[in-house]
C-alpha cells in the first residue's frame, strides 16, 4: 500500500497531533492569543486539544499497557501544580500550574500515545528533519544580516515587544529563527542530530544519511549558542564512538568505565568538582563559566534549603551582585522550583527507559538503530540541560522527546519483524489435445 493511498487511523501513518504539534513549535511566539492573562500559543492549544483523550486513552488501556514512566510523569506534573499553589495560592497556582500540567504531561503523552510503532517514529524524526532544513536557510540569512525575519515580520503584523539585543558572536549575529531566543532554536536544531543520523527507512539500513546529519550540524551553528554546541557536540562524539568501537563487544559498558575513571581523575587532581569543571570549559567566555559555577553554588543551596515543594516562582537567594535571577540549569532550576521530588520523576521517567531500551535486544536493526538515536538524542539534551534552561517551546518538546521512546519498551518491539510472504509462480496446466 504507498503512503498516498493510506488512510486515517492506518498505524503506519503519522497521526495528525504529532504532526500538528511539531509544526506548532516552529510557530512565532508573536502568533500567541491572550485568553483570560493565559498566553495560548499553538503548541499549547495542540496539547490542551489532545491532553484528555490521551489520558482517558492511557488508563484504559488503548495505548497499551502503562508504563513506570507514565506515573513518574503524571506525578511530577502533579508535584509542580502542589509546589505552585502552595506558592501563589490555589487560583495563580492552578492557572500556572494547570499550564505546566498541559506542557509537561500534554507533550509526553501526545509522543507516548500516537508514536506507537517503528514507521510512526521514523515518521517523526523525517518531518523534525524537514523542519530543520528549512529553518537553517532562514538562519543562514539571519546571522550574515542581523534581520530577523520571521520574528520581526510576526511582530509588525500580530504585534509584540522588539527583540532584545543580543551581541554577536564570531562575526555572525545569532539567529532566532522563529523561536523565543538562540538558545532555543539552536537546542532545538541540535536535539534532532542524533535522530537523523540513526534512524533510517528499511530498505536503507545499512546507509548513513550523512546530509540530513550534516544539515542540523548546519542549522544548529547559527544559534552560535553554548548550550546547543554542547548538546550537538555530546551526539557527534557518541555517534563517532559508536562507527569507531563497532567491532568490539560491551564498548558501551567500556565507555561508562572511561567515564568513570575520568570523572575520578578530576575529583582527585582538581580543587574544583567535576560539574564545576564542566561548567568552566562548555562556554564561550570565562564570564559566562564563571556566572554559571555561582548559579551552581547558590542553585544548590536554595534547592537543600527548600528541598520538597522548592521555592515556586519566587526569586532564589543570592549575592547582591549576581543581578540576573535566569539560572541557566534545567535540571537544577526544577529541583529549586518545584522540588527535589519533581525533578528526580522526570530525570527517572528518562532513565527507567534509556536503561530498559538500552538492556533489549531487537531482532530488528531498524529498532536498534531508532533506540541509538533516541538515546543519542536525550543524552546530548540532558547534558545541556545542566547549562541552559529549557522553557516555552523547548522543554515541551523535551518532554515529547522523551515519550517518544517508550514504545520500544513494549513487547511488539521486542518481536522478529514479519518477512515477507513469496508468492509460488502459479502453474497453468496445458489443455489436452483432443
Amino acid at each position: 500500500m504507498g503512503a498516498a493511498t493510506r488512510k486515517r487511523g492506518d498505524p503506519r501513518v503519522l497521526a495528525w497531533p504529532v504532526t500538528l504539534f511539531i509544526l506548532a513549535l516552529a510557530t512565532p511566539p508573536e502568533a500567541s492569543i491572550n485568553a483570560g492573562g493565559l498566553r495560548i500559543s499553538a503548541y499549547r492549544a495542540v496539547l490542551m486539544w489532545n491532553i484528555v483523550p490521551c489520558m482517558s486513552g492511557l488508563f484504559t488501556g488503548k495505548f497499551g499497557k502503562i508504563h513506570i514512566a507514565d506515573y513518574l510523569m503524571i506525578f511530577h506534573s502533579v508535584w509542580v501544580v502542589v509546589a505552585l499553589v502552595k506558592y501563589a495560592g490555589l487560583g495563580q497556582g492552578m492557572e500556572s500550574g494547570g499550564i505546566y500540567f498541559i506542557e509537561a504531561l500534554g507533550a509526553y503523552l501526545v509522543a507516548r500515545c500516537f508514536l506507537r510503532n517503528v514507521t510512526q517514529f521514523e515518521a517523526m524524526c523525517q518531518l523534525m528533519v524537514k523542519v530543520v532544513t528549512v529553518m537553517s536557510g532562514i538562519a543562514f540569512v539571519e546571522a550574515v544580516t542581523g534581520q530577523h525575519f520571521i520574528r520581526e515580520i510576526s511582530r509588525q503584523i500580530l504585534r509584540g515587544p522588539p527583540l532584545p539585543f543580543i551581541e554577536p558572536r564570531m562575526g555572525l549575529h545569532r539567529a532566532y529563527a522563529s523561536f523565543d531566543h538562540p538558545i532555543l532554536y539552536g537546542i532545538f536544531c541540535a536535539s534532532s542530530f542524533g535522530l537523523a543520523f540513526y534512524v533510517r527507512p528499511a530498505d536503507k539500513v545499512k546507509k548513513i544519511p550523512w546530509l540530513r546529519a550534516g544539515i542540523t550540524v548546519f542549522a544548529c551553528f547559527f544559534s552560535l549558542s553554548a548550550g546547543a554546541f554542547s548538546a550537538l557536540g555530546f551526539q557527534i562524539a557518541l555517534a563517532g564512538y559508536d562507527l569507531a568501537t563497532a567491532s568490539i563487544a560491551r564498548r558501551w559498558s567500556i565507555l561508562g568505565g572511561i567515564m568513570g575513571v575520568i570523572w575520578s581523575i578530576i575529583s582527585l587532581s582538581s580543587n574544583r568538582s567535576p560539574v564545576k569543571v564542566f561548567l568552566t570549559y562548555f562556554t564561550f567566555s570565562p564570564g559566562t563559566g564563571y556566572n554559571r559555577i555561582r548559579i551552581w553554588e547558590f542553585g544548590s543551596a536554595a534547592s537543600m534549603k527548600h528541598p520538597i515543594l522548592g521555592i515556586g516562582l519566587g526569586d532564589w537567594e543570592r549575592p547582591s551582585w549576581m543581578v540576573s535571577g535566569s539560572m541557566d540549569n534545567f535540571w537544577l532550576a526544577t529541583a529549586v522550583r518545584y522540588g527535589i521530588p519533581s525533578m528526580a520523576a522526570l530525570a527517572g521517567a528518562l532513565i527507567i527507559v534509556a536503561v530498559q531500551i538500552g538492556i533489549t535486544r531487537y531482532p530488528s536493526k531498524q529498532i536498534a538503530y531508532c533506540r541509538t538515536g533516541w538515546i543519542t538524542c536525550l543524552v546530548g539534551l540532558s547534558v545541556a540541560g545542566s547549562t541552559v534552561h529549557y522553557w516555552n517551546a523547548l522543554f515541551c518538546l523535551f518532554c515529547f522527546l522523551m515519550g517518544s521512546g517508550v514504545w520500544m519498551t513494549t513487547p511488539e518491539a521486542r518481536r522478529p519483524p514479519e518477512r515477507p510472504v513469496k508468492k509460488l509462480p502459479t502453474v497453468t496446466r496445458a489443455t489436452p489435445v483432443r
